[in-house]
């Protein structure tokens, strides 16, 4: 797999609305929103029909509420407000901000998770059927529509790798030099990138037809995190790094010895490891780093690359 083919998650996110707005089209509902899940929880990706104010802030563990529950495997059927308050899961944890005009509320829903393959990715909710611009109700057909709308989907996701791959994961990519000495290192934070649930890659991973060079910026431009390896202060990856800085993309710069870090990069934070000591310290530190870039960059979905470097320094190990 070629990073260059993964979608970027504004891509990503508008095939998201697309879906949303497919499944208003097809059961004449009203509104309709996509839950991913994130590690234990389930967090609103897209919506379409309602306010978006909550997307990437919505959230539920399993099981908790109605859309927890619908994450966990089950099927929401309802047509009216008072069945839906009487769901024994049921909740209401957002409702008043997703619908804050008071004039609106949610009186009839279908929920279904989605499934690719045998797994669950997440769950899809559609709300409020109109028909000739009157208050209907949804039909088991609608239910059934839904389903295989959502199966065709999948088998189609499943037949495209790069949206496989790239489903809810992020891209780290790797900047250093490609010698011997450092594979130790890029292990490493292949490892980290793996706990972590992202996909890690190097420019010199895949053959290149063309320039080298076009190559790496289009992977940096793609990629969510970057990782550089300042160590020897290799003329490569400082200007490849410099690229990185200058469209914003967040970035973890790793040393053996904090001297090597050039003084115009004094202001950046620094990850500063032992070579001759086990490794394990600076895979739970990229971790961490990792998972606070995810949380900084889901909280600012339309603003991807555009947060500030990491900024916290760590001590020689």
């Amino acid at each position: 797999m070629k990073i260059q083919d993964i979608p970027t998650y504004q891509e990503f996110y508008n095939l998201l609305e697309i879906i949303c707005k497919s499944a208003v089209e097809l059961l004449h509902a009203s509104a309709s929103s996509i839950y991913l899940k994130e590690g234990d929880e389930v967090v609103m990706h897209a919506a379409y029909g309602y306010s978006e104010n909550l997307i990437h802030i919505a959230r539920y563990n399993l099981g908790e509420g109605i859309t927890g529950w619908i994450a966990e495997g089950n099927e929401l059927f309802a047509n009216s407000k008072k069945e839906i308050s009487k769901h024994g899961h049921h909740l209401g944890k957002y409702d008043r901000e997703i619908w804050k005009n008071g004039d609106t509320d949610c009186y009839s829903i279908i929920g279904v998770p989605l499934h690719i393959g045998n797994d669950i990715y997440g769950l899809i909710k559609v709300e409020n059927k109109i028909e000739d611009g009157i208050c209907s109700k949804f039909i088991e057909e609608d239910l059934e529509r839904l389903k295989i709308f959502l199966f065709a989907l999948s088998n189609a996701i499943q037949q495209n790798k790069e949206i496989m791959s790239a489903l809810g994961k992020f891209i780290v990519f790797v900047l250093m030099p490609f010698k011997d000495e450092y594979s130790n290192v890029y292990d490493c934070i292949i490892q980290a990138a793996e706990k972590a649930d992202m996909i890690c890659a190097r420019a010199d991973e895949e053959p290149t037809i063309g320039k080298i060079s076009t190559k790496i910026y289009d992977s940096i431009s793609k990629a969510d995190i970057i990782v550089s390896l300042m160590t020897e202060r290799n003329p490569n990856v400082f200007y490849e790094t410099g690229y990185a800085h200058a469209i914003n993309k967040p970035t973890i710069h790793l040393a053996e010895d904090a001297s090597e870090i050039p003084f115009n990069l004094k202001d950046y934070g620094h990850v500063v490891y032992d070579p001759n000591k086990k490794l394990k310290e600076l895979r739970e530190e990229l971790v961490k780093y990792f998972e606070i870039i995810r949380q900084n960059i889901l909280h600012k979905p339309y603003e991807r690359g555009r947060i500030t470097h990491m900024s916290r320094n760590t001590v020689n190990r």
